[in-house]
């Protein structure tokens, strides 16, 4: 995925954050720590991107697993297709 700019849109930053959970194979039982999921958007995308991954969550694309250690998220297989369209859609632009 390329950088981003201040002006970066809300569906790539969603496509991004998708991306990051697709690269480490985090469907179904495989989960990645919240707080990690989120590192390497940088200070300034940092809290857009966090309102993105809430979006994602309501959206049901992303499913939360509360652990005592903190919250873990992975992509949700059921909705393989839209996921991977999303992506997709980002890389072409």
């Amino acid at each position: 995925m390329r950088a981003f700019s201040e002006e970066t849109a809300d569906a790539e930053i969603k496509a991004n954050l998708l991306y990051r959970l697709a690269k480490r194979k985090a469907w179904k039982g495989k989960h990645i720590d919240y707080a990690h999921w989120l590192d390497g958007m940088g200070p300034r995308l940092r809290k857009r991107a966090e309102a993105q991954a809430k979006v994602l969550i309501r959206e049901n694309l992303v499913l939360v697993k509360p652990a005592h250690y903190g919250p873990q998220v992975s992509l949700n297989i059921r909705e393989h297709a839209r996921i991977l369209a999303l992506i997709g859609e980002s890389a072409l632009m």
